[in-house]
C-alpha cells in the first residue's frame, strides 16, 4: 500500500483523459488537500512522509535507538504500584520517591508505572486496568516513542475486527472503504508513528468526515474543539494547521493509501461526495 500511495504523485501527472490520473489527482485532492496549484515544496514534504515510511519497511531507514520492539499484546508491560521499590535499584526507593520516575507520578495522579523485563526500563503511563492497554475496549495498537528502543504493541483484536473506527456518518449504496481496510491497517497505522515520531504525527482524527471537513480549511490554525471531540483535547502545541495536521495524520495515510491501491487492482473510482465513502 506505500507503494500505491507514492506513485499517485506521480501518476496525477499523467494524461488527463486517463482513469488512472483521474484517480490519483482524485485522492490527492481528497486527503490530502493537494491539487495542481499546491506548491512543489508542500507536495515534497507530503510525499517524504510516505518516503521515509518506504525507506523503514526497506530497511533503509532506523528509528532511534536501534531496532524497534514489536509486541502482539500489551502482556509485556507489568503494571506496578507508586509504593513498589523500584525494579533496576537495590535501594530501598518507591516508584513514587525515585529520581527518575517521581516527578511524573507526582504530576499526575493518573499515571502509574509499568515495568518491562523486555526492555529493563520502565514506562509511565495512564492506568489502563485489568488486561493492560489491549484490555481497554477500542484500542487497537500504539507506538512507545520514549523508551530507548521504540516500541509498537498490536493489540489481537487489530487482526480479528470485522468492524473498524471510522464513522462515515452515512450509509452509502455499494462498499465502504472502511469495509474493505486490511487487517493490517493498524501496523501500517503505528508505522508513522514509529517512523515519523509521535510529536510529528498526531492522531488528529480516525473519522473519515471529519477529515474531509478539514482538508477544506487548509492552512488556518484549528481550535482544540475543531476536530474529534471524544478524543479529548487536540494535542497541538505545536499550532499545525489543517491542512498539516491532515498531512500528518496516520489514518489518513491509511485511507489515502488504500482507496487509491484499490484504483490500481481494480477499475474503480471511489465517490467521496458528502461524507461516504463508496466504490
Amino acid at each position: 500500500m506505500v507503494s500505491a500511495g507514492i506513485s499517485a504523485f506521480a501518476d496525477a501527472k499523467g494524461d488527463a483523459d486517463d482513469i488512472k490520473t483521474k484517480n490519483a489527482k482524485h485522492a490527492l485532492a481528497k486527503y490530502l488537500g493537494i491539487t495542481d496549484d499546491t506548491s512543489d515544496v508542500h507536495v515534497d514534504q507530503t510525499k517524504e512522509v510516505l518516503e521515509d515510511v518506504q525507506s523503514f519497511i526497506y530497511k533503509e531507514f532506523s528509528t532511534p535507538g536501534g531496532m524497534p520492539w514489536l509486541f502482539c499484546d500489551s502482556s509485556w508491560l507489568e503494571e506496578k504500584s507508586r509504593t513498589e521499590k523500584i525494579e533496576e535499584c537495590d535501594k530501598e526507593v518507591e516508584n513514587q520517591n525515585s529520581e527518575e520516575y517521581g516527578s511524573q507520578l507526582k504530576a499526575d495522579g493518573n499515571l502509574v508505572p509499568y515495568w518491562s523485563s523486555d526492555l529493563d526500563e520502565y514506562i509511565i503511563d495512564d492506568a489502563h486496568g485489568e488486561g493492560g492497554l489491549c484490555g481497554d475496549l477500542g484500542e487497537l495498537g500504539v507506538t512507545q516513542g520514549i523508551t530507548a528502543r521504540r516500541t509498537v504493541t498490536l493489540c489481537p483484536r487489530a487482526f480479528t475486527r470485522t468492524d473498524v473506527q471510522a464513522d462515515f456518518g452515512v450509509d452509502a449504496q455499494g462498499k465502504k472503504l472502511s469495509d474493505v481496510l486490511s487487517k493490517s491497517a493498524t501496523l501500517f497505522h503505528e508505522l508513522f508513528h514509529l517512523v515519523i515520531g509521535n510529536d510529528a504525527t498526531i492522531d488528529a482524527t480516525y473519522n473519515l468526515g471529519t477529515l474531509f471537513q478539514h482538508v477544506g480549511k487548509g492552512y488556518t490554525v484549528p481550535a482544540k474543539s475543531e476536530w474529534d471531540g471524544q478524543r479529548g483535547a487536540l494535542r497541538n502545541s505545536g499550532r499545525k494547521t489543517n491542512i498539516e495536521l491532515v498531512r500528518t495524520n496516520p489514518e489518513t495515510w491509511v485511507f489515502f493509501c488504500t482507496d487509491y491501491w484499490y484504483t490500481l487492482n481494480k477499475n474503480l473510482y471511489w465517490d467521496t461526495t458528502g461524507v461516504s465513502k463508496t466504490a
